[in-house]
């Protein structure tokens, strides 16, 4: 029996030595903790994380040297996956309350959290972080994944080029020299504003979008891709020579795969629509389309007419916005999956119920869009249902511009009576602060009167008009 009992420990002692590192992580019943305290025990441990579900082994990782009894970290293993991921929820749960409450924590699911008291689990006073425990292989691949976050930099220097591509200054005086005061002022804003962004980290060049500026207010956003188009039409290397117009300007067109122009939200246009701020984007789907397209329509007004010189050149984006839309995108992405999906059920199902339909026209049964009615023999009548045509639905759409147009100027002239009668106003108060403030000469006071005429001056001998004077009036006169 001992040697039965020697012969199963050795085999087990074998078997420990074959399977290597990690060998039941894939069972999912393991997590890592780290932030441990030093002077904590697995007895303590495992009472501590008992609460999510029974604990088989809970194993402290040695310090290097001896010196230590463990180096801050340990593996807990449960007896079922319930209890693992028990453990990783309550960890998700203060990781979210954290991002809510810290502001100085960016929003970003892939970031670290600080370990903070009073959040999470916490072994004497101290909050322990909770991972999910990974194989070495598992290790290996997220250290080359950090290790490829490097490439960011590589290929921010790679394209660092292109920052002045495009760029007209006091050095190219002819060019230089042909632009108005306005586009000077745009084209060294630009280049202000370029060379600080480039000594950002946080910005990085886009080889294959491109920024126009300076567009004439009537270019839209079919009439700049279409310029874009025809001139990748004529300068297709990947056709032969000969190649129908039709189909080279089809294949220039897969090359461009948005183009965007910002409106004002506030100016509208005669026509109601809202208008063009002057300038807009274009992404292609390779490099080379995009070096094409900037070394056309950079200082060159002929594509589009009139005087304005476009300005073309790479955009430098904000690297945090793009990281922000990749992780929507990434949370909603499921939601527009849906949309699209449901877009499309029906379509299948129209084409069904269409070929069901001309079935049942061909048997004589009534066909889905009809409508019945009881004539005044008792025979079933069929009424189609009325379908607005084509001009029609295009008449009532222009009565709706015209309408709408009709709205606007009313409003128009609505305000600028308003802003006449205002300035009136304002006028009119104006003066009247005038006239109060100016000092009053005693002519222009209400209770002088008019003013006498100008009276001769009295002789020397002339009395004065008193009493003696009065007196020998009337004793000339016979008076008393």
């Amino acid at each position: 029996a001992k040697a039965a009992k020697k012969a199963k420990e050795g085999g087990k002692d074998e078997a420990r030595k074959d399977r290597g590192t990690g060998f039941d992580l894939e069972e999912n019943r393991t997590v890592f903790l780290r932030n441990v305290p030093f002077d904590a025990t697995e007895d303590e441990l495992k009472e501590l994380m008992r609460r999510f579900g029974q604990v088989t082994s809970v194993k402290l990782v040695a310090g290097k040297g001896g010196q230590e009894q463990h180096r801050g970290s340990a593996f807990v293993k449960f007896k079922d996956r319930e209890g693992c991921s028990a453990a990783l929820e309550e960890e998700a749960r203060a990781d979210r309350r954290l991002k809510e409450l810290s502001a100085s924590v960016r929003k970003s699911d892939k970031r670290e959290l600080p370990a903070v008291e009073g959040f999470g689990i916490s072994l004497r006073g101290r909050r322990l972080v909770l991972k999910e425990a990974l194989t070495p292989k598992q290790l290996e691949e997220q250290a080359a994944a950090e290790k490829d976050k490097g490439g960011a930099k590589k290929d921010r220097a790679e394209w660092l080029h292109l920052l002045n591509v495009g760029r007209i200054d006091e050095h190219n005086t002819e060019a230089w020299a042909n632009l108005s005061p306005s586009e000077k002022r745009q084209r060294k804003d630009s280049i202000r504003e370029r060379r600080w962004r480039a000594n950002n980290p946080n910005f990085m060049i886009d080889p294959l979008r491109l920024s126009i500026r300076n567009l004439p207010r009537s270019v839209d956003v079919s009439g700049l891709r279409d310029t874009v188009v025809a001139h990748l039409a004529e300068n297709l290397e990947s056709l032969p020579e000969g190649t129908a117009k039709k189909r080279r300007r089809k294949e220039a067109q897969k090359l461009i795969t948005k183009v965007s122009l910002t409106r004002d939200p506030e100016r509208r246009n005669d026509d109601n629509s809202r208008r063009s701020r002057g300038f807009g984007f274009i992404s292609f789907l390779d490099h080379r389309s995009a070096m094409k397209t900037l070394e056309f329509l950079n200082d060159n007004p002929e594509p589009f007419g009139g005087t304005r010189r476009p300005i073309v050149e790479f955009t430098v984006e904000d690297k945090r916005k793009l990281r922000m839309q990749q992780e929507l995108y990434q949370k909603h992405a499921h939601k527009l999956l849906e949309k699209k999906a449901e877009k499309g059920k029906p379509a299948k199902a129209d084409a069904k119920e269409g070929v069901k339909a001309k079935a049942r026209a061909a048997a004589g049964e009534n066909l889905p869009g009809d409508a019945e009615e009881s004539g005044a023999s008792g025979k079933r009548i069929k009424k189609k249902e009325k379908v607005e045509s084509r001009g029609r639905r295009q008449r009532e759409k222009r009565r709706q511009q015209k309408a709408a147009l009709e709205e606007y100027q009313r409003g128009k002239a609505q305000r600028v009576a308003v802003h006449e009668k205002e300035q009136e106003k304002r006028k009119q108060m104006k003066q009247h602060e005038f006239e109060m403030r100016r000092p009053r000469r005693k002519r222009d006071e209400p209770d002088a009167g008019t003013p006498d005429a100008k009276r001769p001056r009295k002789q020397a001998f002339e009395l004065d008009d008193d009493f003696e004077l009065r007196a020998l009036e009337r004793f000339r006169q016979g008076k008393k």
